[in-house]
C-alpha cells in the first residue's frame, strides 16, 4: 500500500491554462507524489489566480475550514507537507495540527512567503508572527536562499557565496526548535550547487549537484519539498530523501524562454 501524504496548500492552475503544465502548488505535489509513489490527501489553504510568472490575486480560504478537512486526515497520513500558508492566522492553525498529531510523523514546510515575482503572500506585519508559530515546532523547513534571508532578516547577498554564512543561518533557525533545515542553495552563485542538510543533535552535511546556467521550473520549491516529504513517508532517513529530492527537481528544470 502506497504512503499516504497529508498536503497542505494553496492551488496555482497556471499550467493548466497556459498548457505548460507547470503549475506549482498542489498540482506540483501531486506530480511530486505521485512520481515517489505516495497519495496525497489534500487540503486547500488559498485559490491564486497566476499567469505570465505573477500572481495577480490570491483567495485565502478560512484558516478554520481547511484545519477541519486537515484534521480529518491526519491520522490517514505518513508524513505531512505544507506549502502556501497565506498569513500569521494560516500558520498558526497549521501549528495546532503539527500539535494534534497523536503519533509521530514527518512535517515538512515549504517557506512560500513572496511568488517568483515577488508578491508578497505573507503581509511584512504578520511575518513575525509567522516565524514565531512555525519556526518553535519539531518540523524541517526547506526554504531557498531569499526564504532564508526573509526569515532571517538578513541582506539575501550575504548568503549567496558564503556557506559559512548558510551555516550560521540555520544554527539560528535550528535554535528556535525546528527538527532540520534543508537549505536548498540553487539561488546562491556556487558551481556545484550546495545544498544543507541539518538535523538537530547531527552534524551538517552537503549535498552537491550541477549547476543548469538560464534552467528554472515553475513551482520547484513545492516539488523539492513533497519528494522530500513523501521520501520521509517512505521511511528514508533525512539526507537521502533531500538528496532524491534535489535530483528530482534537478531533472525537471527546464531553459528559461
Amino acid at each position: 500500500m502506497s504512503p499516504a501524504l497529508l498536503v497542505v496548500a494553496g492551488h496555482d492552475s497556471s499550467g493548466e491554462r497556459d498548457g505548460s503544465g507547470r503549475s506549482a502548488g498542489l498540482l506540483a505535489d501531486r506530480e511530486a507524489a505521485g512520481a515517489f509513489e505516495c497519495t496525497t490527501l489534500e487540503a486547500v489553504t488559498a485559490w491564486t489566480d497566476q499567469a505570465a510568472g505573477r500572481v495577480r490575486s490570491v483567495g485565502a480560504r478560512e484558516p478554520c475550514l481547511w484545519l477541519a478537512e486537515a484534521r480529518a486526515l491526519l491520522a490517514q497520513a505518513d508524513a505531512v507537507k505544507a506549502g502556501l500558508l497565506p498569513g500569521a492566522a494560516h500558520a498558526a492553525a497549521f501549528g495546532t495540527l503539527v500539535d494534534a498529531r497523536e503519533r509521530h510523523v514527518p512535517v515538512v514546510v515549504d517557506p512560500v512567503l513572496a511568488a517568483s515575482g515577488g508578491e508578497l503572500f505573507v503581509p511584512p506585519d504578520e511575518l513575525a508572527r509567522w516565524r514565531d508559530e512555525l519556526l518553535v515546532r519539531p518540523l524541517v523547513l526547506t526554504p531557498n536562499l531569499p526564504e532564508l534571508a526573509g526569515l532571517l532578516e538578513v541582506a539575501p547577498r550575504a548568503l549567496d557565496e558564503d556557506l559559512s554564512e548558510r551555516l550560521e543561518a540555520a544554527r539560528a533557525l535550528l535554535a528556535r526548535g525546528l527538527a532540520a533545515v534543508v537549505v536548498k542553495g540553487g539561488h546562491g552563485r556556487e558551481d556545484p550547487v550546495q545544498d544543507l542538510v541539518w538535523e538537530r543533535g547531527a552534524e551538517p552535511s552537503w549535498h552537491a549537484h550541477p549547476r543548469r546556467r538560464g534552467a528554472a521550473r515553475h513551482g520547484s520549491g513545492c516539488l523539492f519539498a513533497t519528494a522530500l516529504a513523501a521520501g520521509l513517508a517512505h521511511g528514508a532517513p533525512l539526507p537521502k530523501a533531500a538528496a532524491a529530492a534535489g535530483e528530482f527537481v534537478a531533472a525537471r528544470l527546464v531553459p528559461e524562454a
